[in-house]
């Protein structure tokens, strides 16, 4: 068990989408699908520029592309319901090296929380689907006001762990969510799925989360910088 009066990590934060769940492949199948009753075109590039953004940014695309005349709320809930279920059907697959880094975090004794942008009945499809009590918090869009890159989803998630943000890493894989990271006041480590990275001063860059460990992480949370990818 780690001493928590020398040690500089505080806890760990966790994005859901691209960085514990394998679920951007997913999403771009139900924007597909979607898409597809109108007997419209969606390629990869489409759902790429959606990395990331907000849900209002997503459905508004799709209305415009497929000229379906829907709401927010029914496009959304199109794609939220394809997403539950193919999560339930269990298509939404941990990240590599997660499940690993979830169990040394666990045994050291080091705090983690789920900050994601996605609504609380996919989080909690997903939630089910891993051993009870894997997160400490959990901050979902229904949690609060303004969604990531704004800082709050990660202060709340701090604030709910009754830690420090600056002692906190924060493991993202989208633009928006290592924006909010920063704002917060935290250590980012950028960890690529989907779309590409740029280095960026107080960024951390990795390949995987197989390539973390709690030595590595209490050095980031201490103020390191470790940058391992090629831009």
């Amino acid at each position: 068990m780690r001493t928590e009066l020398t040690s500089p990590l505080q806890a760990v934060l966790f994005d859901m989408d691209g960085t514990v769940a394998d679920t951007e492949p997913l999403w771009f199948e139900a924007e597909r699908s979607y898409v597809s009753q109108f007997n419209k075109s969606w390629g990869a590039e489409d759902s790429m520029d959606l990395v990331g953004g907000s849900a209002k940014t997503t459905t508004l695309k799709l209305s415009k592309v497929t000229g379906s005349g829907e709401s927010h709320d029914e496009i959304f809930g199109y794609l939220v319901r394809y997403m539950i279920n193919a999560i339930a059907s269990g298509q939404a697959e941990l990240r590599p090296g997660v499940s690993e880094l979830f169990a040394d975090l666990k045994a050291s004794g080091v705090p983690v929380a789920l900050v994601t942008s996605s609504v609380r009945p996919m989080v909690e499809a997903f939630l089910s689907r891993l051993p009870e009590g894997t997160f400490d918090a959990v901050v979902t869009a229904n949690d609060v006001e303004n969604h990531k890159p704004d800082p709050e989803p990660y202060l709340r998630a701090a604030q709910l762990l009754g830690v420090d943000p600056a002692g906190c890493v924060v493991l993202e894989d989208s633009p928006s969510g290592i924006g909010s990271g920063l704002a917060a006041g935290t250590r980012v480590v950028a960890i690529p799925c989907i779309v590409p990275l740029p280095a960026q001063e107080g960024l951390s860059r990795i390949g995987s989360a197989a390539d973390l460990n709690i030595p590595l992480l209490e050095e980031i949370a201490a103020g390191s910088v470790v940058d391992w990818l090629d831009d």
